[in-house]
């Protein structure tokens, strides 16, 4: 069964809305459901003016005004202290290494043979502090 909307149920849906009904209480009203009430007051520019209110007490505040928020304050940045380990040539195969563990290749694996990887502790990132050093040293032209 198809549900038709007219000019006389609009005017009815905005004298609802301005006296603070829900959805749910203004399908109840007029045999319909509360998903087709929000659909119509959606698509329609006058009702989605009048919009649904927030609480019992305030009818007549439309939804979408917003409330002005203040900024919060920026925390202060504290450096974190890596402590610098010894590098070393041993490493771990890929599937070994957990999420704070340097993945610097260390061998030139040839096909077939196992990839190792530096595996040095680390407190964030993919590089222990050695190889983050070597990652951003620019060669001399």
């Amino acid at each position: 069964m198809s549900f038709a909307w007219n000019p006389n149920l609009i005017t009815e849906v905005a004298t609802y809305l301005k006296q603070g009904l829900s959805a749910a209480q203004i399908g109840a009203q007029l045999g319909i459901s509360r998903n087709a009430v929000i659909g119509k007051v959606h698509r329609d520019d006058k009702l989605s003016r009048i919009g649904f209110s927030r609480s019992l007490g305030d009818p007549l505040t439309p939804r979408h005004v917003s409330k002005k928020r203040t900024p919060k304050a920026p925390r202060p940045f504290k450096p974190v202290v890596i402590a610098t380990l010894p590098y070393h040539v041993a490493g771990k195969p890929m599937l070994m290494l957990n999420a704070r563990e340097c993945k610097w290749a260390v061998n030139d694996a040839e096909a077939g043979q196992e990839h190792l990887f530096c595996a040095t502790p680390t407190e964030a990132g993919h590089f222990c502090e050695h190889h983050m050093a070597k990652l951003y040293v620019r060669r001399a032209a």
